[in-house]
């Protein structure tokens, strides 16, 4: 009976051990594995053994392109006319390594920086010649960008300005 009870608890502790050392990381997914708190590797799709305790999995990044929505930007064009504005830009993350240890949190960072982009993009047009250059303004909007978002470990895959309205609270 003691023997029964010994075999059921090493069973049970077995069991649990499998389990703490398998990692499966799913389709479309990368993971970000340390070991004692420093960066050891890349997971990708598939199945990974990791060492209970040691080893732990710090991030988990997606790889399909994710979508982000800038809403009621204000901007001042060239002639000093205060315009809203509604944008979307779609990212990828390409090296989840910059993605988790270059920033805080890449999204706002990149956010940021493309709503200074933007920001400077409008400053240099005129109200009435906007809705005319916006394709080659989300284009310049894109390569701007493109420079810090690699440093971040993401692509930019593209911008664009949806929705242009007059400031109507300021006169």
């Amino acid at each position: 009976m003691l023997l029964v009870r010994l075999l059921v608890v090493i069973g049970i502790f077995l069991l649990l051990l499998y389990f703490l050392t398998i990692v499966i990381v799913p389709e479309n997914s990368f993971f970000i594995q340390e070991r004692l708190g420093r960066f050891t590797k890349i997971l990708t799709p598939g199945l990974h053994f990791q060492v209970p305790i040691l080893d732990k999995v710090a991030f988990k990044f997606s790889r399909k392109e994710q979508t982000c929505l800038i809403k009621d930007l204000l901007c001042q064009t060239l002639d000093g006319i205060p315009i809203l504005i509604d944008s979307i830009f779609i990212f990828q993350i390409q090296d989840p390594v910059k993605a988790a240890y270059e920033s805080e949190n890449f999204e706002d960072s990149i956010l940021i920086e493309l709503q200074s982009n933007i920001l400077k993009e409008i400053q240099n047009h005129y109200a009435d010649e906007i809705l005319a250059r916006r394709y080659g303004m989300n284009q310049s909007i894109v390569k701007h960008t493109s420079e810090p978002a690699k440093n971040l470990g993401l692509k930019i895959i593209r911008f664009e300005i949806q929705q242009l309205r007059r400031d109507v609270k300021i006169t």
